[in-house]
């Protein structure tokens, strides 16, 4: 028998295509993945806020149910006060509010690019019978307990110096213990008390009727959005009030459906096929408009304003929202800017072309009366 070198070589067989033809067809799955993926991205996009907004509506209720903090105001808030007391260190305020039962502060490390760290607060308030006026008061103690005990740099040696730079987070917790509440006191926990890294919720336990109210919308997934300081203080509430987790089980008190982007009984797939139709007729529109403007015009039109300069178009979404100061509401827009043009492909925009852009859609606004403010897209969400 041979034992040499090309005998092995004869026996060994040759490696073919066809040996390696699964690992050929896990990269062709993959590569067809990623374009189908990248061909129906806006879909995707829009998919996900859809979904995401229904899902915020399934947790969402007019008010909440729980057993666990007993039937009385006396003992609602003994329990909800040895549970803050519990995940928190009680704050020796100097001076409070006679309704104030306590103020309690917890630090976190974080591990997020975003933020040097958290402070969890939580804040219980007692009272008889609850007004607008003292839900007012409510939080405004609140915030200035934040600010005075607020922190910089949590962790300073843990923390590189760059980290230490970063804004911290801070959330806080605000719970109202009463025995009946006003109608104008109840819809106040839907006001927004957020800004950029700093959120404030509001819970009212109305113990004469066993109900919660809380703004159930705010709440979010904590792997997509970690640090939403909103979400992060109704989390702090289901904590100290709920035990961690709301019953929606046996609870049918829905929202309201209208301000939904989908019918949340629809399927995935109805919901698919809509928005890949409502964003195909759009496009359709869009391009039609950005051929038919002359250079240098103006337009304003369904939520969009065009401006045109040679052969290329921008385009820009225009978001209304109803903000209140005070008594009176104002209806103040959004223009999401970026330095791009959009039609007839996509391309970048040089900044004497972007500053010219900006100047020409402000003119225009201004002339038609509306009040407006520029925003990038990222800005905008951050203070979402």
């Amino acid at each position: 028998m041979i034992f040499g070198s090309a005998a092995v070589a004869d026996i060994m067989p040759e490696e073919s295509f066809w040996s390696n033809l699964p690992f050929v067809v896990i990269v062709l799955i993959i590569v067809a993945a990623i374009i189908l993926f990248a061909k129906r991205f806006s879909v995707w996009m829009v998919l996900f806020v859809a979904t995401e907004s229904i899902d915020r509506w399934k947790k969402d209720r007019q008010f909440y149910f729980t057993e666990v903090n007993g039937r009385t105001v006396e003992s609602a808030s003994e329990l909800i006060k040895f549970r803050m007391n519990h995940y928190a260190k009680e704050l020796p305020l100097e001076k409070k509010s006679a309704e104030l039962l306590g103020a309690f502060k917890k630090r976190r490390h974080s591990g997020d690019g975003d933020t040097s760290g958290f402070e969890d607060y939580y804040t219980l308030y007692e009272t008889d019978t609850l007004t607008t006026d003292f839900c007012s008061r409510a939080v405004a103690e609140s915030k200035s307990i934040m600010r005075k005990y607020g922190e910089k740099g949590l962790y300073p040696f843990l923390q590189t110096r760059r980290e230490r730079k970063r804004p911290v987070t801070r959330a806080c917790a605000t719970v109202i213990v009463c025995n009946k509440a006003d109608f104008d006191a109840v819809s106040y926990v839907r006001r927004n008390f957020s800004k950029g890294h700093t959120g404030l919720a509001v819970c009212i336990c109305e113990m004469s009727t066993g109900r919660y109210f809380l703004n159930g919308a705010a709440q979010s997934k904590e792997w997509i959005f970690e640090t939403g300081a909103e979400a992060i203080a109704i989390n702090l509430i289901k904590k100290s009030v709920f035990c961690k987790k709301l019953n929606l089980k046996d609870n049918s008190y829905y929202m309201p459906t209208h301000d939904l982007p989908f019918d949340p009984e629809e399927t995935f797939y109805n919901t698919y096929a809509d928005i890949k139709k409502d964003l195909k007729t759009s496009s359709g529109e869009a391009k039609r408009i950005a051929k038919s403007l002359k250079d240098g015009e103006v337009y304003f039109y369904d939520d969009t304003v065009y401006y045109k300069k040679g052969e290329r178009t921008c385009a820009y979404t225009v978001m209304g929202e109803d903000e209140t100061e005070g008594e009176e509401k104002t209806d103040k827009k959004t223009v999401l800017i970026d330095r791009s043009w959009s039609y007839p492909k996509t391309s970048k925009m040089s900044k004497k072309d972007y500053d010219e852009a900006l100047l020409k859609i402000e003119e225009h606004l201004k002339s038609s009366g509306m009040d407006f403010e520029f925003k990038t897209f990222e800005k905008w969400l951050e203070e979402q």
